[in-house]
């Protein structure tokens, strides 16, 4: 979990997991990049960005391979809400909520109630997630192909280019 400035760390850490220990991402009104906190119009492809700019989470978060929930207030004037309208489009498997009347500090406050159930209710899917894959392994490691169990065979890092990231959800 990752909230504001502490979604730097967090997206880093779960886009480098390439043993996929992590088993899902919140980010609470996370920054998108810190170049475009200063400017917001400025014209800079994601990999330029990535390069330049060390609180860049737009240039890491299509790497998550596990869901993602991203909470944002529409009301934050301290990270614009833009911010995670352009992660959003970028990141495999997400769930959002935007509380309409959500500043940049309110929302384990005022909305507490309404958070604390959108995040059980993901994590109880991840759970769900978790224990279905661990029943198809269990499954699965019962038939031996070349003296390898078939759950091995199926057990893929996650690349930086994606071409693995739905190696996780399938097993």
């Amino acid at each position: 979990m990752g909230n504001s400035l502490g979604s730097v760390p967090t997206v880093h850490i779960a886009a480098h997991n390439n043993y996929q220990e992590i088993k899902g991402v919140v980010l609470i009104s996370p920054i998108g990049s810190g170049i475009k906190m200063i400017n917001p119009n400025i014209k800079i492809s994601t990999s330029d960005l990535e390069e330049i700019d060390m609180f860049s989470n737009v240039s890491k978060v299509s790497s998550i391979c596990c869901p993602v929930l991203l909470i944002h207030g529409m009301q934050d004037n301290v990270i614009p809400q833009s911010q995670s309208q352009e992660m959003l489009i970028k990141i495999r498997h997400v769930y959002e909520w935007f509380p309409r009347n959500g500043s940049h500090s309110n929302i384990i406050t005022k909305y507490r109630s309404k958070f604390f159930v959108k995040v059980k209710t993901f994590l109880e899917h991840l759970n769900y997630s978790l224990k279905k894959s661990m029943i198809d392994s269990f499954k699965s490691d019962n038939y031996e192909t070349s003296g390898t169990t078939t759950n091995n065979n199926k057990r893929k890092e996650c690349g930086k280019n994606n071409e693995n990231c739905d190696a996780q959800s399938s097993n």
